[in-house]
């Protein structure tokens, strides 16, 4: 019978050997490109036997690796070190309790202890590794969800010879304690400088008081921020990104483990991660490393989103830092390639005093052919939201979230000055704690009949929306479904650029109160950007607003706007 050749199957002279490829994602995670040796016979037949039973084994490797945690040397110090912390706080308690106990000889304890110590110095010299040690290893393995099975012998030596140290170092610290030699009662051996007990450990069948591992953390993180700062979408952020570092790092990781080779697999991911991977169908319930071990061909998010997804993470970092979950920030350095560029690509300018003027005198605010078709020259003045809120922004300043989502009763006056009234409310959201305002109507939106136009609405409906006619995106903010509307717009009449957008009209707000030089105070009063001083964050408040009213009024802009007026030009109608 003719010999059949065999994948991975090779002869060297007389002997088969074993051949095969390591694929290239791998090969910086493997140490090498390919897998070879002999297979000791030359017999056709018992080599065919043992290449099929290696190229099951390593094919099987080689499609679960990518799901496997990647245990770095930096990961496996971290796993000692908390592991050594929580053998501290064990022998914390022994040092504790011990003198309370008359029946127990203090010298005699710490000899032993010391005794003990010095055995256990004689197998980590041998790398003979005792049950304890090896079980030990292993319950610090599954903290990332790896075993001695899927790390390799090496690697689990190296965790194996931590776990000894800790012990080692453990007894040594606890027989100085005995003894009451508090000087030799700190962490000699340097994989654990700086290590100290911070609590005892819980009673047997008691509770912690805290779960710590990444999944509780994460959990309790975004449940204190969703009722306290948060906007929904803001949540669903930041949910959707820890959701993603959970699983790259492991549920179960403790916090206290993360490490700078965590830090810097997240970022990496965040680099490769395809652009379709939040909404894809085709991705739900994929595993994210086999996702991205897969490199597809394809876009990957946007720098920006990239950024905006990894100072996320840091938030969080942060937060467990000074929430005791963690000792330091682990990798404050690192950054996404590329972002130092970031700022000056996405920039958005003001629109030019052409731009304006080229937008105020379009069909939208001159003559339109109808509600659905507002960009095409006719007769129809639609005073509605999309007629009203890009005026506003123009002359307010306001954020577009801040004004779609305005109510009748956030039109408000003190004495004789009608005002926008930024604050909180049912179904409102707001994007920092200096947003919140009053930012006096200007005489220019007050001359063409806006506040009409706001007791139009109240008589409709005394707590209803200034522009009902609004609805909201599929994320549920009025704002979304708003901007890209007026995106489509601006690029239908010729306005539109890669520079400009909505938010184009707040840097010609913030040009023109440079221009009528209104201080610095006034104009972040009117803004809604942070004050350092105490006075100057009530500045933006009820009693000021003669100050403020009179900085507004000192903005113009170089646009005609005496065909929007009510009555002027095509005819008119109101929502």
């Amino acid at each position: 019978m003719a010999f059949q050749r065999l994948s991975h199957l090779v002869r060297r002279g007389d002997v088969f050997a074993f051949r095969m490829a390591v694929p290239r994602s791998l090969w910086a995670r493997c140490g090498l490109r390919e897998i070879k040796g002999s297979l000791k016979t030359g017999d056709p037949f018992t080599a065919r036997m043992r290449c099929r039973t290696l190229s099951d084994v390593f094919e099987r490797l080689i499609r679960e690796l990518p799901a496997m945690p990647d245990l770095t040397p930096d990961v496996v110090k971290s796993l000692i070190r908390s592991y050594f912390e929580r053998c501290l706080s064990t022998a914390e308690e022994v040092a504790y309790l011990a003198p309370q106990d008359q029946s127990v000889d203090l010298v005699f304890e710490a000899g032993e202890t010391l005794a003990e110590s010095e055995q256990l110095r004689k197998l980590l010299v041998a790398h003979d590794y005792d049950p304890v040690t090896r079980n030990a290893a292993n319950e610090v393995l599954a903290q990332v969800g790896a075993s001695r099975k899927t790390v390799g012998l090496e690697q689990f030596d190296k965790v194996c010879n931590g776990v000894l140290r800790a012990r080692i170092e453990t007894r040594r610290i606890l027989a100085a304690k005995l003894r009451g030699d508090y000087a030799q009662a700190v962490s000699a051996d340097p994989l654990f400088i700086g290590i100290e007990a911070t609590e005892m450990p819980p009673l047997p069948g008691d509770v912690p008081a805290e779960e710590r591992s990444l999944g509780s953390v994460a959990n309790r993180y975004c449940a204190m921020k969703k009722d306290k700062e948060w906007v929904g979408k803001t949540y669903l952020d930041h949910r959707r990104v820890l959701n993603l570092v959970i699983e790259l790092v492991g549920e179960k990781r403790p916090v206290a483990t993360l490490a700078l080779d965590d830090v810097r697999l997240v970022r990496d991911s965040l680099m490769e991660l395809p652009s379709n991977y939040m909404k894809s169908k085709a991705m739900q319930g994929v595993p994210l490393k086999e996702i991205l071990a897969s490199k597809a061909k394809g876009e990957t998010i946007s720098l920006k989103t990239q950024d905006k997804y990894f100072s996320m993470f840091r938030t969080f970092l942060k937060w467990c830092v000074a929430e005791g979950y963690l000792a330091a920030m682990p990798g404050p350095g690192l950054k996404i390639s590329g972002v130092s560029k970031l700022d000056a690509k996405d920039a958005r300018y003001p629109f030019s005093g052409e731009q304006l003027q080229k937008l105020f005198t379009s069909p939208l605010f001159t003559g339109c052919k109808s509600a659905g078709r507002r960009s095409e020259p006719g007769d129809q003045v639609i005073r509605d939201g999309k007629f009203w809120i890009p005026i506003i922004g123009l002359y307010s300043g306001m954020r577009l979230g801040e004004i779609v989502q305005l109510l009748a009763t956030d039109i408000k006056e003190h004495g004789e000055i009608p005002y926008f009234d930024v604050c909180r409310g049912e179904g409102k959201t707001i994007k920092t704690e200096s947003s919140l305002r009053c930012v006096p109507v200007h005489p220019v939106l007050i001359d063409l009949g806006f506040l009409a136009h706001v007791d139009r609405q109240r008589k409709k409906g005394p707590n209803g929306r200034v522009f009902p006619d609004i609805n909201p995106g599929k994320d549920g903010y009025f704002s979304a479904a708003f901007s890209k509307w007026f995106a489509r717009y601006a690029e239908d009449v010729g306005v539109k650029t890669a520079k400009t957008t909505f938010h184009s009209f707040r840097h010609n707000f913030k040009d023109a109160l440079d221009y009528a030089e209104v201080s610095e105070a006034t104009s972040k009063a009117l803004m809604g950007h942070s004050q350092e001083g105490v006075h100057d964050k009530t500045y933006g408040k009820p009693k000021n607003l003669p100050l403020l009213a009179k900085s507004l009024s000192k903005i113009e802009y170089p646009i005609d706007l005496d065909l929007l007026r009510e009555g002027k030009g095509a005819s008119w109608s109101c929502s």
